[in-house]
């Protein structure tokens, strides 16, 4: 499936260093790094999602830089993305994150590009960077990502609390869709 992955590649037309602010991209992510939104919602399919734990920010921030990412459209699977990484036996899920949807979500005061950065074998691998060139905090973005969501501590209760939560979900969709179990529990690749 390696080489299977290396030969579908879609290079994109750009030159390394040169820059997006469009497109949607997979973030390969551990198993520590997703979580559902609710303690107490269901464990398969939770009404309310999945989202990054504040661990996999805290993890990017140590990075101290661009967020590692393939282009969707090059890499044409889940698989691939988590294939094609480095130290690939640790990951287990994906992140689809909408640049342009991040950019236009009203939480940044300075929007992303994804810049080309290919690394051989894998031709599809971008850097989410601030437009500015500002040392972005991921820890303060995922904040932000949470604020929309109503504070509870097991599962929202009241009408309100369920609708808003659903409409923050939706919105947090719309910017980080959380794909889990690509490498499922036995470690093989869906």
């Amino acid at each position: 499936m390696y080489q299977c992955c290396i030969d579908r590649q879609t290079r994109p037309d750009m030159e390394p260093g040169d820059t997006t602010d469009r497109g949607e991209f997979f973030r390969n992510l551990k198993k520590k790094h997703v979580a559902k939104r609710y303690s107490k919602d269901d464990d398969n399919e939770p009404e309310y999602g999945f989202k990054l734990c504040p661990r996999h920010w805290k993890d990017a921030d140590h990075q101290r830089g661009p967020l590692s990412v393939n282009l969707r459209t090059c890499i044409h699977s889940e698989a691939c993305s988590i294939l094609l990484q480095p130290c690939d036996g640790e990951y287990y899920h994906v992140a689809l994150i909408d640049i342009e949807a991040l950019n236009h979500c009203g939480l940044l005061t300075s929007p992303f590009v994804a810049q080309f950065q290919p690394e051989p074998p894998n031709q599809c691998h971008f850097e989410i960077v601030p437009l500015d060139g500002t040392v972005l905090k991921w820890m303060e973005l995922g904040a932000h990502l949470d604020n929309p969501f109503p504070p509870a501590s097991k599962l929202p209760a009241t009408p309100e609390e369920k609708v808003g939560a659903k409409s923050a979900y939706e919105r947090y969709r719309s910017c980080i869709d959380i794909r889990r179990w690509v490498r499922n529990k036995d470690g093989s690749l869906s």
